[in-house]
């Protein structure tokens, strides 16, 4: 998924419009838009099927390999088949190209969401196991997308700093323990760590104050994260699990979520991978991979882990 500079800064921007003084959401900068430079996705598929408030399943420890698909974004028809063998390789006991499956997901969801003239060529195309994670993910990815506020790209790159995220075991533990807590399905929770901080990638206060990877206000997370950390995975995790569960998140979700950022795009984000997810828990393989790249008016970028002492690669194209 790609990050654009305009979207950025409007997310790093406090609405009022959008966030209700009475319940001091925390602000969302959502930084999981999709723009071509962008992308998102959701799933279906084969294994691992749960309902919406199921324990994650892990992939088979099996010896089974594939090789990577060719990444052709040039068509319809080619992107088809590159997120049919993505979307499917994910759901594969014992497929071991998640990390290369993850990579590859942003950059096709991103192509398919600026040719939305492909839309329905490529749903048509995919398999039928997938199909529905495929349309989950690019919703998704055109929700987040419309976002945009337009006007020119910066020609700069964020200042933010670009760290490992904690270990995807890690991660899945503490949305299952915050679920048990809560009774938010876990898969909310991860939906709304993916879009934003990319799981934790991503390390910077917005310009309105929002701190963390979940990116609460001060004074929000100290109403819901009792007495924790605001810039750590687990503490901010359970603070948004019980934000959440204080606006009905456990009966009526997509009122919850409006209470944590006040626009009805963003909510269906979320709601679009925590369905992946609910289908198919093994999905997280590959959100977990999804790397920070970040669109200027220079061209488009890779923020690796170790950003900014690391430098930023350009992409080509």
């Amino acid at each position: 998924m790609l990050l654009d500079s305009r979207l950025a800064h409007e997310l790093s921007e406090h609405d009022p419009r959008r966030l209700p003084v009475a319940c001091q959401s925390p602000f969302v900068r959502r930084v999981g838009v999709a723009v071509v430079v962008g992308c998102v996705l959701v799933a279906c598929g084969g294994s691992g099927a749960s309902h919406a408030g199921g324990t994650p399943s892990r992939r088979a420890a099996t010896t089974t390999t594939s090789t990577a698909p060719p990444l052709r974004l040039d068509s319809a028809a080619a992107i088809a088949t590159t997120l049919t063998t993505i979307e499917r390789g994910l759901r594969t006991p014992g497929d071991t190209m998640a990390a290369t499956y993850g990579t590859l997901q942003p950059e096709a969801y991103g192509t398919l969401v600026s040719h939305p003239e492909w839309r329905a060529a490529v749903l048509a195309a995919v398999g039928p196991d997938v199909a529905a994670a495929v349309g989950a993910n690019l919703d998704a990815s055109v929700s987040l997308d419309s976002l945009t506020t337009g006007g020119p790209l910066s020609s700069l790159l964020p200042p933010w700093t670009i760290v490992a995220p904690q270990p995807e075991a890690t991660l899945l533990a503490d949305y299952v323990a915050a679920q048990a807590a809560t009774g938010v399905p876990w898969g909310y929770l991860a939906g709304i760590h993916l879009i934003e901080s990319r799981l934790g990638r991503i390390v910077g206060p917005s310009s309105a104050g929002a701190q963390g990877p979940m990116q609460f206000l001060p004074s929000t997370f100290a109403e819901y994260g009792q007495g924790g950390n605001i810039d750590d995975d687990h503490d901010a995790i359970f603070a948004a699990a019980r934000l959440l569960a204080a606006h009905g998140g456990a009966t009526n979700i997509n009122k919850a979520l409006l209470a944590y950022n006040d626009d009805q795009r963003y909510a269906q984000a979320v709601e679009d991978y925590a369905g992946v997810l609910a289908a198919s828990p093994v999905a997280f393989d590959g959100y977990y991979q999804w790397p920070v790249v970040y669109e200027t008016s220079t061209g488009t970028y890779v923020l690796p882990t170790g950003y900014p002492a690391q430098p930023a690669v350009r992409r080509a194209g």
